[in-house]
């Protein structure tokens, strides 16, 4: 089961640790400033292509949020 809550928790507190707007994480990511939005806010589950580019930005194993 992917913990969606968590993977959104994470990814915005990685954004403010690191300092940055959510269009500079967006482009380091590789992906679009509002998508960071709706993952931050916990909208919807990303695609998993994003997933990987996200969690790849966190610096996590990529099964970290699947238990």
């Amino acid at each position: 089961m992917f913990n969606r809550k968590q993977f959104s928790e994470d990814l915005f507190m990685h954004r403010n640790l690191k300092g940055i707007s959510r269009a500079s994480a967006a482009k380091q990511i590789g992906i679009h400033s509002s998508t960071v939005q709706t993952l931050e806010e916990n909208v919807h589950e990303p695609r998993i292509t994003v997933y990987y580019r996200c969690v790849r930005w966190m610096e996590k194993q990529t099964d970290f949020y699947f238990n």
